[in-house]
């Protein structure tokens, strides 16, 4: 008896091109360690407390020189995250895709 399709595809032909897919491993080193995400921590934590204020709030906040700098620092901070997170989200992606096309080919198998 064949197993169901694992895939959600519209038809079995999508199902066969996702299963006739090839990849390789990738070559490159993973740079994702706990002492890596513990520093984007700090700026995961400012674009929240930033949420939880006002423009007006924001505005005072920036009274004195130290706290513009801080501030363009963050704001630098803020880009190369987002910049990172995408990153890491198209990994993710191709990650997912990679397990779709394994489990089509598997369910292609003859069991």
């Amino acid at each position: 008896m064949a197993k169901p399709d694992p895939i959600t595809t519209d038809n079995a032909a999508e199902t066969a091109a996702l299963a006739a897919m090839e990849f390789e491993p990738w070559d490159r080193p993973l740079a994702i360690t706990a002492e890596h995400w513990q520093d984007r921590l700090l700026p995961v934590n400012v674009a929240l407390a930033v949420m939880t204020k006002s423009k007006p709030e924001l505005i005072h906040m920036l009274a004195t020189y130290e706290a513009r700098e801080l501030f363009e620092e963050k704001v630098a901070a803020l880009q190369d995250l987002e910049e990172e997170l995408h990153n890491l989200a198209d990994a993710i992606g191709v990650a997912r895709d990679r397990l779709a096309m394994a489990l089509a080919a598997e369910a292609a198998q003859p069991h």
